[in-house]
């Protein structure tokens, strides 16, 4: 492709979905290569036919409540949870559908290289809540500090990446060209 709609081949789309969760498989194989025949090529999303809508959220940060806001020693995240399924449950009856939903960082609570437990915990409730979004919708993570730490690593990058898809990417929707970066490396890139 040439024009204002070329994309490289390191550009990826969303494919939302595989059929079952699988203990910690990751339940959306999500980024794949632009020219795979996936949800979101330029040549079918490339073009602007009308207003669209998506949902975007962030820090879902499933722990968080508890641990910061009612200093638990224990915490759980029943309460984000449940503000999540309820988001979930809005954007499944919206008409029109929205094209993506996005959650725009801190997914989880805890540290990526703190409490690995816990952490194997959030991220299973975080797919399983999220396999309650219509399998018409898109979703898209992006990476924040509680996901990839303050200070991100080959280590810490490499964990997300294998539970969440790539760090950063780009797609098109609806005549709209989106970038998702990661913003940690700005914070501190030193590793």
């Amino acid at each position: 492709m040439t024009g204002e709609n070329a994309v490289g081949a390191e550009d990826v789309v969303i494919e939302v979905r595989e059929a079952e969760i699988n203990n910690q498989r990751v339940f959306w194989d999500h980024y794949h290569q632009i020219n795979n025949d996936n949800y979101l090529f330029a040549d079918l999303e490339g073009q602007w036919n009308g207003p669209f809508c998506f949902v975007q959220a962030a820090d879902t940060q499933f722990g968080m409540i508890e641990s910061y806001l009612e200093k638990k020693e224990n915490p759980g995240w029943d309460k984000e949870v449940a503000l999540t399924r309820k988001a979930i449950r809005a954007a499944n009856e919206m008409q029109p559908r929205p094209k993506f939903f996005v959650v725009c960082g801190d997914l989880l609570d805890a540290f990526p290289d703190e409490k690995p437990d816990m952490r194997e915990e959030q991220e299973h409730d975080f797919k399983t809540v999220f396999s309650q979004l219509s399998s018409e919708i898109p979703l898209v993570c992006v990476c924040g500090n509680h996901d990839i730490g303050n200070t991100p690593s080959r280590q810490t990058v490499s964990a997300y990446r294998s539970s969440f898809g790539d760090d950063f990417f780009s797609f098109w929707v609806g005549g709209v060209f989106f970038i998702v970066l990661n913003s940690q490396y700005y914070w501190d890139s030193s590793e």
